[in-house]
């Protein structure tokens, strides 16, 4: 029995361990490798570059990152289209859904770190973060299997769109009052109901 369910296990996902998973490889994203993250404490000016350059360096050596600025990599576009080839080839499968969410997120996550919006002062960057933020709602409901469609198509009737966090609690949320309406039938459409109000408000 555990033999068959480790193949159905193996059968219902296409990810694999990559070379990219390897902390040795220098695509690798560690979880604190996100925008924004300080790699040097003094930011450069006209009169410290040869300082910041080599505390940059040396930043960029730690983490085996160096060689994408000194053109000994040139695997960076390579590694951008394998993750974005992998986030909408995605679909879950046989896996529970919580396992599937925490892999797809930790290719939003590496997606997210190699593609940064710029900073500025006209509201366009928070516009193409929320419609970013869309897309991963959109992308995560798309892959699911049917035993969501109904939860799905009450998120998707929400306006706004619900973030991916929110979308994922609520399906939690619908699958422990599935499991509840087992032993009380006739009470999960009010419950499932109610808690969409709850969530609706939030």
């Amino acid at each position: 029995m555990a033999t068959e369910d480790s193949n159905k296990q193996k059968g219902s996902t296409k990810f694999e361990t990559t070379k990219y998973e390897d902390p040795n490889d220098p695509p690798y994203l560690h979880h604190s490798d996100q925008p924004g993250a300080i790699l040097v404490t003094h930011p450069l000016n006209d009169e410290n570059y040869s300082t910041w350059s080599r505390a940059m360096t040396m930043a960029l050596n730690a983490k085996n990152k160096e060689g994408f600025i000194n053109g000994t990599i040139k695997e960076l576009a390579v590694h951008l289209f394998h993750i974005e080839q992998e986030i909408h080839g995605s679909v879950q499968g046989n896996m529970n859904i919580g396992a599937y969410f925490t892999i797809l997120k930790s290719f939003w996550d590496d997606h997210d770190a190699l593609c940064s919006f710029p900073t500025c002062a006209c509201g366009a960057a928070k516009e193409l973060m929320q419609f970013q933020r869309s897309q991963k709602t959109m992308n995560f409901l798309m892959s699911l299997n049917e035993h969501y469609v109904a939860v799905r198509e009450q998120i998707l009737l929400m306006d706004p769109l619900s973030a991916i966090n929110k979308a994922f609690l609520l399906i939690i949320q619908d699958e422990k009052q599935k499991t509840v309406s087992t032993h009380a039938p006739g009470r999960s459409s009010i419950t499932n109901a109610a808690a969409f109000a709850v969530w609706d408000n939030m």
